[in-house]
């Protein structure tokens, strides 16, 4: 019996194909929204250092302006 909605994602690759850590400059990832995550953290902690750890949080704590 077969899915029809499963999606499945292979890679393979070559031991030759292979860098030593300290010569990536990034590791190749397949989880987008992982990423997406990353980099929205890195953008916070980015603000939070130049403007203060209250310059930026969650939209849920913030009042609207009066």
């Amino acid at each position: 019996m077969r899915d029809e909605g499963a999606r499945g994602r292979a890679a393979a690759c070559d031991e030759a194909w292979l860098a030593d850590a300290d010569q990536v400059a990034e590791q190749f990832s397949l989880d987008t929204a992982r990423q997406a995550r990353l980099t929205a953290e890195r953008a916070a902690d980015r603000i939070r250092k130049e403007f203060g750890p209250d310059a930026i949080g969650p939209a849920a704590t913030y009042r609207p302006a009066s």
